[in-house]
């Protein structure tokens, strides 16, 4: 189940067809840009979905440090008078470099690239990735919300018949 910034109660499930949209999102990024990988996960550090050459064996630890990295700079930016937090975060390595995304508050978008992958084409299409990503989850979100709606007005209707005849009504 994921969560949704506009309402952390409310919780939805990804399904095959915006999975697949995700996937391809993740695949459209890592050929735009070179990249070696890219991981899709939830700010809990849940790895959801990944596209490259994966070159982390730790998928799981990937993502817990990727959202432990987001809650260590959220409080950072608080500091700093940033309400919202940072959006990017990059992280410079010797041979390779990483683009944490924030997409929606409660999804991260981890890129790894290698140093001879231009910094600025990878700002680029990370923003319009985070971008597609939020498109995708809203539409997501929306459906989920009105099947909800659909299938507990319907369940009402149905209770308050049943309620009727029980009580001869």
């Amino acid at each position: 189940m994921l969560q949704l910034a506009e309402k952390p109660a409310e919780q939805f499930m990804l399904s095959t067809e915006t999975f697949n949209q995700v996937n391809d999102i993740l695949r459209d990024l890592v050929t735009s840009t070179r990249s070696d990988f890219a991981l899709f996960c939830d700010a809990n550090g849940n790895p959801i979905t990944h596209h490259g050459k994966q070159h982390v064996v730790n998928l799981s630890g990937l993502s817990a440090l990727a959202a432990g990295n987001f809650a260590a700079t959220a409080e950072m930016a608080r500091v700093i008078g940033e309400k919202e937090g940072f959006k990017f975060i990059f992280q410079e390595g010797d041979r390779r470099n990483l683009y944490l995304c924030n997409v929606g508050f409660n999804f991260l978008l981890a890129i790894i690239f290698d140093k001879a992958v231009a910094l600025g084409l990878v700002r680029i299409f990370a923003n319009k990735t985070v971008e597609n990503l939020k498109g995708v989850l809203d539409k997501a979100a929306q459906a989920e919300k009105k099947a909800s709606d659909f299938i507990d007005s319907e369940f009402g209707l149905l209770l308050g018949k049943e309620l009727d005849k029980s009580f001869s009504l």
